[in-house]
C-alpha cells in the first residue's frame, strides 16, 4: 500500500482508534507503522505538570470524565482543553506543528502513519494540504459533550464536509473491520501522496493559504453546512 498518511476524524466514542488499529494490523499495510494522536503533545504537557499517577488518567476516555480534587474539582478533559486553547492563542498551529514534526520523522523512516483525533477544521485543512487521506467515522454511540465548544462543533463539519471517505460504525466489530478494509481499498486507488519525507527545506505548509482555507470552512460551518 503506497499511501503514507491516513488521518481519522470523529466524535468521542465513534471508533477512531479502533479503525486505526484495524488498519495498522492489516497485512495490506506493509513496513513500519506509526500511530500519532493529535492530542499527544497536549497530554505530555499536562501529565508532566499534573502527574496524577502516570499517563492513564490523561489518555483514558472514562478517566477523563472524573472530577479530581488534585485539579480543584476539574476533569483531565477540562485541563487538556484549556491547555490546548491557551497555547493556540499564541500560535493557532502550535499543536499541529508538533504533530507534523512527528509525521516528518516517521515518513523519513518510510513509515505508514495513522493520525487519530482530528477534531478541528484547522487540523483537517493542514492534513489535507500535506497530502493525507482524511477519513471520518460516524457512530450512533458517539458522544458530543458540549456543542458550544469549538472542537465538539467543528468535528461534525469535518466528518460531513472535509473527508475523503466516511465510515459509518453502526454494527459489530466485524462489520467495522470490513468497512475499514474497504476504506483502505479506496485510499489505495488514489495517487501516492508522499515519497519519503513530506517536508523539504521550506515550511511544511503554506500558513497564509491554510488560514484562508480555515476561514472559508469556518464560514461555511456557521452557515449551516454541517
Amino acid at each position: 500500500m503506497d499511501l503514507k498518511i491516513i488521518c481519522i476524524a470523529g466524535n468521542m466514542g465513534a471508533g477512531k482508534d479502533t479503525v486505526a488499529d484495524i488498519v495498522l494490523d492489516s497485512p495490506r499495510v506493509e513496513g513500519n507503522k506509526t500511530k500519532i494522536g493529535m492530542s499527544d503533545a497536549i497530554i505530555n504537557v499536562a501529565s508532566y505538570m499534573f502527574p496524577l499517577g502516570g499517563l492513564v488518567p490523561w489518555q483514558d476516555q472514562a478517566e477523563r470524565k472524573i472530577s479530581r480534587p488534585e485539579l480543584n474539582g476539574h476533569t483531565t478533559r477540562d485541563v487538556l482543553r484549556d491547555i490546548g486553547d491557551t497555547a493556540r492563542r499564541f500560535d493557532r498551529f502550535v499543536w499541529l506543528n508538533a504533530v507534523l514534526r512527528n509525521i516528518d520523522m516517521a515518513t523519513r523512516a518510510n513509515d505508514v502513519v495513522l493520525v487519530t483525533g482530528i477534531r478541528m477544521i484547522s487540523e483537517a485543512v493542514v492534513m489535507r494540504m500535506i497530502g493525507a487521506y482524511v477519513v471520518g467515522v460516524n457512530s450512533p454511540w458517539s458522544v458530543v459533550d458540549d456543542v458550544t465548544v469549538p472542537t465538539e462543533r467543528e468535528v461534525n463539519y469535518i466528518v460531513n464536509n472535509m473527508c475523503h471517505h466516511v465510515i459509518n460504525n453502526d454494527g459489530s466489530l466485524s462489520d467495522l473491520k470490513v468497512k475499514a478494509l474497504e476504506m483502505m481499498s479506496f485510499a489505495h486507488t488514489r495517487e501516492r501522496y508522499s515519497n519519503g519525507a513530506i517536508f523539504s527545506d521550506g515550511p511544511p505548509f503554506d500558513r497564509d493559504e491554510a488560514v484562508r482555507q480555515i476561514e472559508r470552512h469556518m464560514q461555511l460551518g456557521t452557515q449551516g453546512a454541517v
